[in-house]
């Protein structure tokens, strides 16, 4: 799909994708290749269109989004990143444009680093999802150093770097960021933020 000219989607049949190896060592171990064009990945829902790392692989985290890349994730669950060390986003590393929609990133996790489920620096923009029990020392469930845009999303029982960390231009509109946690050193529970804007 990334040597393609056009947008393409990828239609998931219902089911647990299992990843088991890494694919490329980008900033960090990752086990799908770079998102480098305008990628679509459907599935039927959360819940029941899973894609994780397999318990017993090494330490990886599940996405990441290239600067020229466009990744929107629809109807799907991302489950088990785990990365060791001083890396970001366990669930997905994003430097282009992520969308998020009608999705689920959890159980991704971070020993040090910023970003359990999401670390962006680019575009983020997510709806109707859930981002929880992730883990990480800085902005557990999301940390956005771009912009941020979340409506009608649920950010929850995230935990030791709290639920979002934001230092970018952020809007969250009728969401609900709740039972996250933030440990040691001392991080906002629910939202660390310098330039958001709560609706």
């Amino acid at each position: 799909a990334n040597a393609t000219a056009e947008a393409d989607i990828l239609q998931l049949q219902p089911g647990v994708y299992r990843l088991q190896t890494i694919q490329t060592d980008a900033r960090g171990p990752t086990g799908l290749p770079v998102i480098s064009s305008s990628i679509t990945i459907r599935g039927e829902s959360d819940l029941t269109t899973v894609i994780q790392r397999d318990p017993g692989s090494q330490p990886f985290r599940i996405f990441h989004v290239a600067a020229e890349g466009i990744l929107t994730l629809e109807n799907v669950s991302v489950r088990g990143g785990l990365l060791f060390g001083v890396q970001n986003g366990a669930g997905l590393q994003n430097f282009g444009v992520a969308n998020i929609q009608n999705s689920s990133i959890t159980a991704n996790g971070i020993v040090f680093g910023s970003g359990g489920g999401i670390h962006s620096t680019g575009t983020l923009t997510i709806t109707k999802s859930l981002i929880s029990q992730n883990d990480a020392l800085v902005g557990a469930g999301i940390s956005s150093e771009g912009t941020l845009v979340m409506s009608n999303s649920t950010v929850s029982d995230n935990i030791d770097g709290g639920g979002i960390r934001t230092s970018g231009p952020s809007v969250i509109r009728n969401s609900t960021i709740a039972f996250n946690a933030g440990f040691d050193p001392p991080q906002a529970g629910g939202i660390a933020h310098s330039s958001s804007v709560l609706e």
